[in-house]
């Protein structure tokens, strides 16, 4: 089993479009990268009310999809898995696969995780991004940037080791922003 949590994807930012649309399309294309042998599971984790009837409706169309109306539960991740943290969670570190938690952002989702600011957790994350920065409206080059940022973001061998695009940049010793590591990834 291969497990695939999304954070924040039901925010929208001040637009009114429904990004469960866009979501399904990425869906579609990330889980190629996932070995076929695998049952792959959704989960996404929203503990905002920022969506409606229609969009979870939508999003639990994908097979094996839940939604989670809470904050993202670090002690319930899957050992093979994947993060795509639309909710900017976490921060990264210099060290593969290792994340800390994002103090601009988790604190005000979660109080339980205050006690541990400068802890690591060995998960697979990747951030791309404010999903709501892309307009749906329109075909500007920061959203192709993000789409692609996101369908390469990771890879999946057949043992189930993920390789995200921040243990590419540590491999080749590329200095990144912790909080933001898009902005370096080439």
């Amino acid at each position: 089993m291969f497990v695939i949590y999304t954070t924040g994807i039901f925010n929208y930012g001040n637009q009114k479009d429904s990004y469960v649309k866009l979501w399904k399309q990425i869906y579609d294309k990330i889980k190629l990268k996932i070995p076929q042998k695998q049952k792959i599971i959704v989960e996404h984790y929203e503990s905002q009310k920022y969506f409606n009837y229609d969009d979870e409706k939508e999003l639990l169309s994908i097979p094996n999809s839940h939604i989670n109306h809470e904050p993202f539960r670090i002690d319930k991740i899957n050992l093979h898995h994947i993060v795509v943290d639309f909710a900017h969670i976490f921060k990264y570190t210099d060290f593969k696969n290792t994340v800390k938690l994002n103090n601009t952002t988790y604190p005000k989702i979660c109080d339980e995780y205050k006690k541990h600011p400068e802890t690591m957790f060995k998960i697979n994350s990747v951030y791309t991004g404010y999903f709501a920065d892309i307009d749906l409206n329109n075909n500007t080059t920061s959203k192709h940037k993000m789409l692609d940022l996101l369908l390469s973001s990771f890879d999946v061998d057949d043992n189930n080791n993920v390789y995200t695009y921040i243990d590419k940049m540590i491999d080749k010793n590329i200095k990144f922003d912790h909080v933001y590591p898009q902005d370096n990834f080439v």
